[in-house]
């Protein structure tokens, strides 16, 4: 799961940075790796948001593998 959590933490950097998002941004993963960000990834997301300037909402998707995520603007 840690794997996986920073390679969606670097897809929502790569889509702020692409102007993709203007609101809140939601990153929704499996449950496992939902698990790990709140158990040891909170500090990852909230620099995140310290860093952009908006909320990072992490979203547990059962339908999701464990190797699957997605990032979409939440406003």
């Amino acid at each position: 799961p840690e794997t996986i959590a920073f390679e969606a933490l670097r897809a929502v950097r790569r889509t702020i940075r692409a102007g993709m998002a203007a609101g809140p941004i939601e990153c929704r993963v499996a449950p496992a790796v939902a698990a790990f960000f709140q158990e040891q990834g909170r500090d990852d997301v909230a620099a995140i948001e310290s860093l952009v300037g908006r909320p990072l909402k992490i979203e547990a998707d059962p339908a999701l593998a464990i190797d699957r995520f997605g990032v979409e603007d939440a406003s």
